[in-house]
């Protein structure tokens, strides 16, 4: 990859990184609803769903977070995994009260069956420009490591990747069958000899796994089949030593020691993520650039300090906060977005403000009485329902950042009702 915006003049072999700020800092992340969870707030983000999306064991796994966290901070996804992993695992190993308690699987396996409905209501069927340009930038050889679950990068690929991207083998490992909306449209040129690889250590909710074989499909992006073909982000992350995850690990570490150039969008470096840290530690070499795109700066600090030592002496190092700013420094690419028309704004902002008066609707039904907080969120509901009539009737621009930002603080106090 060539960046001479950013006087990186020279063609150098490029790994990417991807982390969840990656897909949280998309083009086509929503302002408001549910947005590309974070690990920090996933819990947040699931209960945002519409309600008629929410299942029985939804509701259920919820009940079960407060009844075991307590109603002050939602855990982390690791957190949740990682402990009630745990439990489960010591109430079936040393179980005293004759069959164990199958409580706890129950709710791991509904937290499974939840992750690819949650991304799919972030970002299902969208693209992001951003990853556009990303992947329209990158050379033949040049290679992403994703440690996201969510398929932006992928969609780009197949959008914009041409005969530099071949989903049959470009995940690391031969994949067995492709759904077609994931073959890339035919490209005039020459099939390239080394094609950009797409490595996702964690997994992906496009890939189906099969128990017996381990052979993977590529399947439509976070359909049920997909639930087992992620690692869940326990602080052991012992899943990788099984087949097609033990293939795409060694792939990395065999990109990262020819990378030249690197550059990590949206990872914080998790102090319990060691396995990545590992993976990053031991074959980053003799780098010539490092570009650290994160809007927390002690998050690219910890990202800079991890990877000093494989830094050349006369390394370049370039901090960006967003994205967006990173894109801004590449080319557009061929599909770009264009943005929304604001009569397309006010009807999304009309679904959020319908979703709202369904979530407290349901808290009203459940509860005997409205108490004075419910009385004034429906207050304010109605009243922005009314600027966005006058948004769609006069297309006030100025307005809609303003609404997004009212409704953001809306879903925040019913979420303090709820979990």
């Amino acid at each position: 990859m060539r960046l001479p915006s950013l006087g990186l003049e020279r063609d150098l072999n490029t790994v990417v990184i991807l982390g969840a700020g990656a897909s949280r800092g998309s083009s086509c992340a929503r302002k408001i609803g549910v947005a590309p969870p974070l690990d920090a707030d996933f819990f947040a983000q699931a209960q945002r769903m519409p309600l008629s999306q929410q299942t029985k064991s939804d509701r259920e796994l919820f009940s079960f977070i407060r009844s075991e966290f307590g109603l002050g901070d939602l855990p982390t996804l690791e957190v949740f995994f990682t402990q009630v992993s745990a439990i489960d695992r010591f109430h079936r190993d040393f179980n005293i009260r004759g069959r164990p308690s199958a409580r706890f699987s129950r709710h791991l396996i509904a937290l499974r069956k939840l992750v690819p409905r949650v991304f799919e209501e972030a970002v299902g069927g969208l693209t992001c420009c951003w990853h556009q340009r990303i992947v329209s930038s990158m050379r033949s050889g040049d290679a992403l490591v994703s440690f996201n679950y969510d398929t932006l990068i992928d969609r780009a690929l197949k959008d914009v990747g041409g005969n530099r991207w071949d989903p049959s083998f470009g995940y690391g490992f031969n994949i067995d069958s492709v759904e077609t909306s994931w073959i890339p449209a035919p490209h005039p040129g020459p099939t390239v000899l080394n094609p950009i690889l797409l490595l996702k250590p964690h997994g992906s909710l496009n890939w189906m796994i099969s128990d017996s074989t381990r052979e993977v499909q590529l399947v439509e992006e976070y359909s049920e089949s997909t639930v087992e073909s992620i690692v869940p982000p326990t602080w052991d992350k012992l899943d990788v030593r099984d087949r097609p995850w033990s293939d795409v690990w060694r792939a990395a570490r065999f990109v990262l020691g020819r990378a030249r150039l690197a550059i990590v969008i949206g990872y914080s470096v998790p102090i319990t993520d060691q396995l990545s840290q590992a993976l990053l530690r031991a074959d980053l070499t003799k780098m010539d650039a490092l570009i650290v795109v994160n809007p927390d700066q002690d998050s690219r600090r910890r990202t800079v300090g991890l990877m000093a030592s494989a830094l050349d002496s006369n390394a370049v190092v370039i901090e960006l906060s967003t994205l967006e700013e990173f894109a801004s420094y590449l080319p557009t690419s061929k599909l770009e977005v264009p943005a929304l028309d604001l009569r397309a704004v006010a009807a999304d902002l009309s679904k959020q403000i319908n979703r709202l008066a369904a979530r407290l609707a349901a808290i009203n039904q459940a509860q005997s009485s409205v108490d004075r907080d419910q009385e004034n969120i429906r207050d304010d509901i109605h009243d922005i329902i009314q600027r966005v009539e006058a948004i769609e009737e006069s297309e006030v621009e100025g307005e809609i950042e303003q609404l997004r930002n009212e409704i953001n603080s809306l879903d925040s106090r019913i979420d303090s009702l709820t979990l």
